[in-house]
C-alpha cells in the first residue's frame, strides 16, 4: 500500500509540474502571435507591433483600443525573448535535463526555479538524453532563442554538442553544468557532486555493517555518466577489500526508462540468479524503491532476510517500507548553487573551477548489521595479485589498530614471518597509524637461532617493521638461553592485556605460527616447544632462509592455536602459487580438524582471509563462492 501512495503521489506532483512546463518551454499549447493579432483585428501587423510592444509611435486612439481589446480575447503574451534581441537584456534561462519523471531531477529544477525567479528570470525547460543525438542542432535552436543563460544536466551533455557549445561562447552565452563533471568538455564548469566517492561510501558503508555478498542494480550506467561514476566507485571499494563483483554475476544493468519498474525488475533477476547475497544497493532511490516493492510482493524482508541502500535521498528513502538507508546528494543545494554561478557568469565573473559537493550516507531501517556465528564467519578476500593482497590487508589491520586505539588509547597486535608477509608488511609500515600507541608481539621463533641469521624473525621485524615505525614496545620470542624461563616472561607480558589484531600467516602445510599438523589444540599454553616437520623445512628452505634441511633448526618456540584464537581480531595474508594446496584443503574442509591446523581460525568470530588468484588456483569456482 505504501509503495501504491508513493507512486500515486508522484503521478499526481508530475502531472502538475510537466503541465506548467509545457508554458515555461513553449511546450505543445498554441502561441498567439502579433501576425495572429493583426489578422484578427484587420490592422496591419506593423501598426499591432507598435501598439503591443509599447511603442511611442503615434497610433489613433480607436485603433489602439480595438487592438488591445483583439489582443485579450486571444490570450496574446508579448514575447520577452523577442524583445530580449532587441535590448539585450533577455531575462530567460534555459535548463536542459534528461528527465522530469525522477525525483532527483525535479528537486533540482525546482530548487533552479525558484531561485531564479527571486533574482528576477524565467526558467525555459528543455528535456534531453544525451543519447538523443544531434546535439549541434539542439544548441543551435536553443541558441536562436537569444537566452541570456544555460543550465545543462551532465546526463543531457553528449559528444556531438561541441560546435553548438562554441556558438553559445561566441555569442557570449555562459553556459553551466550540474550533477557530474563531463568527459571530454574539461573547459565546461560546474557544480558536481562526487558520485565516485559517493559509490564508495555506499560499498563501505554496507562492508562496515558485515557485508560481503552484495548484488549491484542500476540502470544503463553506459548511458550515463553520473551512474557510471557510482557503479566505479562501488565496484572499486569492495575489489580493494579483496571481494570484487563480477560483472557478469553481481552487476545487474536495466534498460528500462523508468526507474521504479527498472528496480523491480532487476530485484526479480537478483533473485533469479539463485545467490545468497546479503545486501543490495541501486545507483538511486527510485531504483531502490522498486527493487523493495518486488522484495515485499516476494515476502522477503527488508532488512532481516536483505539489507538495501540506495543513492539520491529523495522521497523514495523516507516513504518506503522500511525507510530506505542512502547516500544524501544534496539536490536543492546544487540548484541554487548552479543558479549563484551562473549570474555570476553573466555579470562578467566566470567561474574559475568547478565545484563538488560531497554527502555522508544517511542510515535508516534498510539495513542490519550482519552477525557471524561458527566457521561461516570466515571474511573471504580474492585479489589479483600479491601486492594487491597486501595492500588490502594492511588496511584492515590499520583499520582494526586504529579503532583499538580510540577505544582504549593503545594497540596490541602480534605479526607473523616469512616471505609470505613481506608485502603485507610492505604496505602496514606507509598506513595512517600513531605507532608510538602500538605495542608488538610475534608468534614464533627458532631454538637457539641468533638474532643476527638471516632466518631470524627477530631480525626480519626489527628491519621490516619497528626500524621503520618506531612502536611503542617490540616484545621479542627470545629461542636463545633458557627458553623456559623466556617464555615464562613472554606469556606473562602477552596476557597482561587482550591481543587486538592478530597477523598470522598459513604455511604450506596449514600450519599457523609452527604448530605443524596434527596441531595441538588442546593446549592452553601460550607459547609451546614444537618439533618441526619435514614439510615445514623444506618451507624454509624453499623460502631461501636456509640452504639445506640439515639447517633449519629442529625446534621452535610457537604461539599455541588457543592463544592465536584469543586475538580480537585475526588477518591471515596468504599469498603466492605454494600455498594454493594449504588454502584449498581448508577451504574445502567441512570440519575444523588439527590436521589442517588453519582450519580452526574459520571458528573465530572475526577472521579475515586474503588469498591471491595464485594461492586460489586449486580452488573451484563453487567453493570460493561459499565464501565470498
Amino acid at each position: 500500500m505504501t509503495i501504491f501512495i508513493l507512486r500515486l503521489y508522484w503521478f499526481i506532483e508530475n502531472v502538475f509540474y510537466l503541465f506548467s512546463m509545457s508554458f515555461a518551454a513553449g511546450g505543445t499549447m498554441e502561441t498567439v502571435t502579433i501576425k495572429d493579432v493583426a489578422r484578427q483585428s484587420g490592422y496591419s501587423i506593423t501598426t499591432v507591433s507598435r501598439v503591443l510592444s509599447g511603442s511611442d509611435y503615434p497610433v489613433s486612439a480607436d485603433a489602439r483600443e480595438a487592438i488591445e481589446a483583439c489582443a485579450a480575447r486571444m490570450d496574446y503574451v508579448p514575447n520577452q525573448l523577442a524583445r530580449g534581441l532587441k535590448t539585450n537584456s533577455s531575462r530567460e534561462i534555459a535548463v536542459i535535463t534528461p528527465s522530469l519523471r525522477n525525483p532527483f531531477y525535479t528537486t533540482i529544477i525546482t530548487s533552479i526555479e525558484s531561485a531564479l525567479s527571486q533574482n528576477g528570470y524565467n526558467m525555459l525547460v528543455f528535456l534531453r538524453k544525451r543519447t538523443d543525438g544531434a546535439g549541434d542542432e539542439f544548441l543551435a535552436r536553443l541558441t536562436s532563442k537569444m537566452v541570456a543563460g544555460v543550465l545543462i544536466a551532465t546526463n543531457s551533455v553528449s559528444p556531438d554538442m561541441g560546435r553548438g557549445l562554441r556558438q553559445l561562447k561566441e555569442r557570449k552565452i555562459p553556459v553551466i553544468v550540474f550533477d557530474d563533471a563531463v568527459d571530454g568538455f574539461s573547459d565546461l564548469r560546474g557544480i558536481f557532486f562526487d558520485y565516485h566517492r559517493g559509490g564508495r561510501q555506499a560499498a563501505q558503508t554496507l562492508y562496515a555493517h558485515g557485508h560481503r555478498k552484495v548484488a549491484l542494480i542500476t540502470l544503463d550506467f553506459m548511458e550515463q555518466t553520473t551512474r557510471k561514476s557510482f557503479v566505479g566507485g562501488f565496484s572499486e571499494y569492495f575489489r580493494e577489500m579483496g571481494h570484487p563483483l563480477r560483472e557478469d554475476r553481481d552487476i545487474f544493468i536495466s534498460t528500462e526508462p523508468d526507474d521504479f519498474t527498472a528496480g523491480a525488475a532487476l530485484a526479480e533477476k537478483v533473485f533469479a540468479s539463485g545467490r545468497s547475497y546479503t545486501a543490495l544497493a541501486a545507483n538511486n532511490d527510485s531504483v531502490a524503491a522498486g527493487a523493495i516493492a518486488a522484495m515485499l510482493r516476494r515476502g522477503v524482508r527488508v532488512p532481516e532476510d536483505i539489507s538495501v541502500i540506495g543513492m539520491d535521498d529523495n522521497i523514495y528513502a523516507r516513504m518506503t517500507t522500511p525507510p530506505l538507508t542512502t547516500v544524501h546528494v544534496p539536490a536543492r543545494e546544487m540548484g541554487d548553487m548552479a543558479v549563484r554561478y551562473l549570474l555570476e557568469e553573466m555579470e562578467g565573473k566566470p567561474l574559475a573551477f568547478s565545484l563538488y559537493m560531497q554527502s555522508d550516507v544517511i542510515e535508516r531501517d534498510s539495513l542490519c548489521n550482519i552477525k557471524q556465528t561458527g566457521e561461516n564467519n570466515m571474511h573471504l578476500y580474492l585479489s589479483e595479485t600479491k601486492e594487491d593482497l597486501g595492500r588490502a590487508a594492511a588496511k584492515l589491520i590499520a583499520q582494526r589498530i586504529r579503532e583499538a586505539i580510540a577505544r582504549q588509547g593503545f594497540a596490541r597486535i602480534v605479526l607473523s614471518t616469512g616471505a609470505s608477509q613481506f608485502e603485507t608488511l610492505e604496505a602496514l609500515v606507509k598506513e595512517d597509524v600513531d605507532w608510538s600507541k602500538v605495542t608488538m608481539f610475534h608468534l614464533d621463533e627458532y631454538v637457539d637461532l641468533p638474532m643476527t641469521h638471516i632466518a631470524s624473525f627477530r631480525k626480519y621485524l626489527t628491519e621490516r617493521f619497528v626500524n621503520l615505525v618506531h612502536p611503542r614496545e617490540a616484545v621479542f620470542v627470545n629461542g636463545e638461553g633458557d627458553v623456559e624461563k623466556n617464555i615464562a616472561e613472554l606469556t606473562r607480558r602477552l596476557t597482561e592485556k587482550p591481543i587486538d589484531v592478530g597477523v598470522i600467516g598459513v604455511g604450506e602445510n596449514a600450519h599457523i605460527a609452527f604448530n605443524d599438523p596434527p596441531a595441538d589444540f588442546e593446549t592452553r599454553e601460550s607459547y609451546i616447544v614444537v618439533n618441526l616437520n619435514e614439510r615445514c623445512k623444506k618451507q624454509q628452505v624453499g623460502e631461501g632462509w636456509f640452504a639445506t634441511e640439515e639447517d633449519v633448526p629442529k625446534q621452535a618456540i610457537s604461539m599455541t592455536p588457543y592463544r592465536i584464537m584469543q586475538c580480537r581480531t585475526i588477518v591471515s595474508p596468504v599469498p603466492k602459487a605454494v600455498k594454493a594446496e594449504a588454502i584449498s584443503a581448508v577451504l574445502r574442509a567441512e570440519t575444523v580438524t588439527p590436521m589442517i591446523p588453519a582450519t580452526l581460525m574459520k571458528t573465530h568470530p572475526d577472521f579475515h582471509l586474503f588469498i591471491d588468484r595464485d594461492s586460489a588456483a586449486q580452488c573451484s569456482r563453487e567453493v570460493l563462492d561459499r565464501y565470498m
